[in-house]
């Protein structure tokens, strides 16, 4: 036993200076492995919020486009609906008018950047206030459109089987117009569906323009991530 701490006094400074190797190259090891993770932590978040931008970007247009098309369509239907009401004459010029009531533009959402998310228990985006933000927006704000897209689907379902003429998809007759202006029943489902044609294009231009605050955000929070 003497021997040994004999030994140990004479070469503490060697043993030392090993130890103090061994551990420095652990710690090294482990904050390269460290930042490394870091590293594709940040890389994950930058691809998240990239594919977020491009859904919300592409959203957002179709929205825009979608929304000018609906009201379009209640305009046309709007102007048969004062032929009707008025027992006005019918001319050609109409019929453009005439299939604009049946005429409805159904929009689409791009969800897979935010079910990426959803799926990572939205982890992959560490901003608090910018997580929130787009699970409030495509969780919650969104997914409530689908109703008045089908209530007017129903409309147009039943204007088309009250209505035998639209069937064949064949120029209108003057006795089918002539018809069609007598028909209470009719005059009600063009004014409902005007209605709901125009509470949708609204809706739509009004979801474009409170998805640009989204928009905006997540543009910075990308410029933030690649400026570090």
């Amino acid at each position: 036993m003497n021997r040994i701490i004999e030994h140990l006094k004479e070469n503490w400074i060697k043993y030392g200076f090993e130890t103090l190797v061994i551990t420095a190259g652990i710690l090294l090891a482990f904050g390269l492995n460290s930042w490394n993770e870091g590293r594709k932590t940040k890389q994950l978040e930058v691809d998240m919020i990239r594919s977020l931008i491009k859904s919300t970007e592409a959203n957002l247009w179709n929205e825009v486009e979608t929304g000018k098309r609906e009201l379009v369509v209640s305009k046309s239907a709007e102007i048969m609906q004062v032929v009707l009401d008025n027992d006005l004459p019918y001319h050609d010029s109409l019929e453009i008018h005439f299939r604009g009531i049946y005429l409805h533009y159904e929009t689409w959402i791009d969800y897979s950047a935010f079910e990426m998310l959803k799926n990572s228990n939205y982890i992959l985006i560490s901003s608090d206030s910018l997580r929130e933000q787009v699970r409030n927006w495509y969780g919650v704000r969104l997914p409530g459109r689908e109703s008045i897209q089908d209530e007017i689907k129903d409309i147009i379902k039943d204007m088309v089987n009250h209505n035998e003429w639209f069937k064949g998809y064949n120029p209108i007759e003057l006795t089918d117009f002539e018809k069609l202006k007598k028909d209470h029943r009719f005059h009600g489902l063009v004014s409902y569906k005007i209605w709901k044609s125009k509470a949708w294009g609204q809706r739509l231009t009004d979801s474009a323009r409170n998805s640009y605050p989204l928009l905006v955000s997540l543009r910075e929070e990308l410029a933030h991530l690649e400026g570090q």
